[in-house]
């Protein structure tokens, strides 16, 4: 089994974005940004965690970061960003900040984990500096691309994230499994 730090070398070794993996030269300096980030790789059609690694260029050359690097934020100031946002029911993606050295150099990742609660989707307007995370918007990723902030996801994009919700795709025994979990749904 591959450990954290080889599994983002491995990613990083493709010098390319994917559709679970995105590399940002610095941390995010605009929250609107970070947000919407964060929501395309929550709301990525991808059966595993997904990974904003700080501190790789677009091409995925190690460029690192600095301690008290501007706009660098811990776990802790992640996840009350997240908190103090409108998601719909109340869910929200769950993120991890890992930080790890690659050929000397800092990084950190953000990690969504991978969890049925798709689609992750504001209620209220994020904005901020003049970016706009729009209410109602499902953002998603697709291939190495996010989901323009004007715009929606595509319909068949948006219907396989309410399928994976409701867990409609899943054999029977699974889904089994699945609502096993779950005993205060029970009725």
């Amino acid at each position: 089994m591959q450990s954290f730090e080889q599994i983002i070398q491995a990613l990083i070794n493709t010098k390319r974005e994917g559709q679970y993996w995105d590399f940002k030269q610095q941390p995010h300096a605009n929250n609107a940004d970070l947000l919407h980030d964060i929501l395309c790789m929550a709301n990525a059609l991808h059966g595993g965690e997904r990974y904003i690694i700080l501190g790789v260029d677009d091409n995925g050359n190690v460029v690192g970061l600095t301690q008290g690097q501007a706009s660098r934020k811990t776990q802790v100031q992640y996840i009350d960003y997240l908190r103090t946002k409108d998601f719909a029911g109340g869910i929200r993606p769950e993120v991890e900040m890992r930080t790890i050295v690659l050929a000397g150099k800092e990084l950190d990742v953000i990690v969504i984990l991978d969890r049925p609660y798709k689609p992750y989707y504001l209620i209220k307007e994020e904005k901020f500096q003049g970016n706009i995370v729009k209410p109602y918007h499902i953002y998603t990723r697709t291939s190495d691309q996010n989901t323009p902030k004007p715009e929606s996801a595509d319909l068949m994009h948006i219907e396989k994230m309410w399928r994976e919700r409701f867990g409609l795709d899943k054999s029977a025994m699974d889904r089994l499994l699945y609502l096993l979990k779950e005993p205060r749904d029970w009725e």
